[in-house]
């Protein structure tokens, strides 16, 4: 995330298009969005007094 912000602000700042900047700024609130729920997940997986069945209820569905 730091990486493509960086890249936006290098290349991408002099050129006024909605459409990049659209891309950039719903790119970034995703990655803000996933690491907030990975965090989320980290801290029910190891937080004392956590049902065994509330556990992994942020971890995604695979399917085997």
């Amino acid at each position: 995330m730091l990486g493509m912000l960086f890249i936006m602000f290098r290349q991408y700042n002099a050129l006024r298009s909605s459409l990049i900047k659209t891309f950039y700024r719903d790119g970034i609130g995703y990655f803000v969005c996933l690491s907030a729920l990975a965090l989320t997940n980290l801290v029910l997986n190891f937080a004392p007094g956590i049902s065994s069945g509330y556990r992994f209820i942020l971890s995604q569905y695979v399917k085997a």
